[in-house]
């Protein structure tokens, strides 16, 4: 399995607000140096690790749906 390339910093940002303008920002959660939200990242075994650009929290099947909308947008597509 490869890796797919990483947008650019601006994209992240942007792909960031665009996800908080469809939730609200309470439901897009960013690790810091308060909470690097570890528990989000690591598989119940501890075994497995991820580094999450943010943690997306839709509170309906509607807002699933709107997510993957954000995500289809060609400007947030890894090519």
């Amino acid at each position: 399995m490869t890796d797919a390339p990483s947008p650019p910093y601006g994209q992240h940002e942007a792909l960031l607000e665009a996800l908080r303008q469809t939730l609200g920002a309470a439901a897009v959660l960013r690790p810091d140096a308060h909470d690097p939200l570890d528990r989000y990242q690591v598989d119940w075994r501890k075994r497995y690790r991820g580094q999450a650009l943010a943690i997306v929290r839709p509170a309906s099947t509607d807002e699933v749906a709107a997510v993957v909308d954000v995500l289809q947008t060609p400007a947030f597509l890894c090519r």
